[in-house]
């Protein structure tokens, strides 16, 4: 078939661009001016020069093209520009949908996220979880409002079908997970912030993988979460002090103090520079409950597997020392 990416140049995308060109695919992918397309260029992609936000571009990005894998969004907690985020997760989806629709591709693949279904409380919830309707972020709204859009479309004859990852780690990975690590290595993780809150994480190599069956195994309507093991933030500590031999925080903090704490951080990193190690955005949506939910839709219709979580960290902790030149512990 051939295909359209978008956010090929992304920590999964980058991933899925390659399971598909192995998997014989002709693939194009969706990519800016400043896109860095180094990785795509050596897989022998074609490119359509285009972004989400400008619809225009997107008519010759979908011309001639059999199915689309939409998978660019932004994500990021604390953002200042709440309006740009928008045009990118809300907008850049109605329009990669519309001109989708307008040239009839026959199958097209929305990845969501969990955070689109909110948090589950005090229970493990499926593809049917319906989100409570407070964000505790603007990733988490615009995310929820993206997949409002993607089923409206679908509503609408669209063929197409949703996945939802968990919260995504692996090697090379700047974002939560990987802040983590690195933060713990450098011993600046005295405090734990909301230690009990648990997550659905996933490895970014499993996530990967679960979009390309999903979209082989394509039939419209489906919805997939690709969520693997459920970890509360003190048990990754407690698997950081086994893989890395640093010690975890001996305290932790949530509610009122928690936020105090976490204010202080934000504090520090504007008087001494950098990114904080995490902000209030990051602590609203640790705060607002678990996030634990099931992939065994996935796993019983797509056989679908992921690695174990501690596994999938150590990968994470050997890729961090080899990085920066230092002996795995």
């Amino acid at each position: 078939m051939k295909l359209l990416l978008t956010g090929g140049t992304g920590f999964i995308g980058g991933r899925v661009a390659s399971l598909l060109v192995d998997a014989g695919h002709e693939l194009r992918c969706l990519v800016r001016k400043t896109s860095h397309i180094d990785g795509l260029r050596e897989l022998g992609v074609e490119f359509s020069y285009g972004d989400v936000t400008d619809r225009a571009s997107l008519v010759p990005a979908v011309s001639g093209i059999d199915g689309v894998l939409h998978l660019a969004a932004w994500y990021e907690f604390g953002i200042r520009d709440k309006e740009k985020m928008r045009q990118i997760n809300v907008v850049g989806t109605e329009n990669i949908l519309d001109a989708a629709r307008s040239a009839e591709v026959s199958r097209v693949l929305h990845c969501s996220s969990i955070v689109a279904l909110g948090p589950t409380l005090d229970r493990v919830s499926d593809e049917g979880s319906v989100h409570p309707g407070y964000f505790a972020s603007e990733y988490e709204r615009t995310k929820n409002e993206a997949h409002a859009v993607a089923n409206r479309y679908r509503e609408e004859g669209l063929p197409l079908m949703i996945v939802m990852p968990g919260a995504v780690y692996g090697p090379g990975d700047t974002s939560m997970i990987g802040q983590m690590l690195g933060a713990h290595l450098d011993g600046l993780t005295p405090v734990m912030i909301c230690p009990d809150s648990k997550m659905s994480y996933v490895h970014v190599d499993d996530v990967a993988r679960g979009i390309v069956a999903a979209f082989e195994k394509f039939e419209s309507g489906q919805d997939y979460l690709l969520v693997g093991d459920v970890k509360s933030v003190e048990e990754i500590y407690e698997l950081l002090e086994k893989l890395m031999k640093i010690k975890k925080p001996k305290i932790g903090f949530s509610g009122f103090v928690g936020r105090i704490v976490v204010h202080l951080e934000v504090f520090r990193a504007r008087v001494v520079g950098g990114n904080p190690l995490i902000n209030m955005e990051g602590y609203e949506m640790l705060a607002s409950g678990d996030w634990a939910y099931t992939s065994r839709k996935a796993r019983e219709l797509l056989g679908w597997t992921t690695v174990g979580f501690e596994e999938g960290l150590k990968s994470c902790v050997d890729d961090l020392y080899v990085a920066r030149g230092l002996p795995k512990p």
